[in-house]
């Protein structure tokens, strides 16, 4: 059940005062976040997003391609922990993962207790230069004004792709 969790972006009309179809979804959800939760889980409405298996298989693909064959992995917006969970067998990684949501990441260490999962902004994190052989995710770290950025949640997909082999 925690597996499919896809984080809050597919839920932007629960944290809206006056979107009243979810009122009482709402309300259940606030008396179960406390402040500091419903806080970060409204604030990551715009850019929590389900990557999907195609996609993830896609980017393995490409990164083995590239000749990653296994060390120690970044994912800087690990959401649930789908790239995660999705790791290729054969390929022996090490993770950390980076998760702005307090209880998503919650969810993500509770799926994947070998992995690291750091719950803080991605801008915060310190990493020591040359301990990570592989950064790889699915990320939109792209900046709009407020108004362009409500527009465009509301009327598109939220598609992005980025992957940075080693150095």
């Amino acid at each position: 059940m925690l597996a499919r969790w896809s984080g809050w972006g597919s839920l932007p009309g629960i944290f809206d005062e006056h979107d009243n179809r979810w009122a009482v979804t709402r309300a259940e959800l606030r008396s179960l976040l406390d402040d500091t939760e419903w806080a970060a889980a409204r604030r990551t409405t715009l850019n929590a997003h389900y990557t999907s298996a195609e996609v993830i298989d896609a980017m393995w693909h490409a990164v083995s391609e590239l000749g990653f064959t296994g060390g120690t992995a970044l994912e800087p917006g690990c959401g649930s922990g789908n790239f995660i969970g999705l790791t290729p067998p054969a390929l022996d990684v090490a993770w950390t993962g980076v998760e702005l949501d307090p209880l998503t990441a919650r969810i993500t260490q509770a799926l994947y207790p070998h992995a690291e999962i750091r719950a803080e902004s991605f801008a915060d994190t310190r990493i020591p230069d040359g301990s990570v052989d592989l950064t790889i995710g699915n990320v939109p770290f792209v900046f709009w004004g407020s108004e362009t950025v409500a527009l465009w949640a509301r009327e598109r997909p939220v598609v992005g792709l980025n992957v940075i082999p080693p150095a």
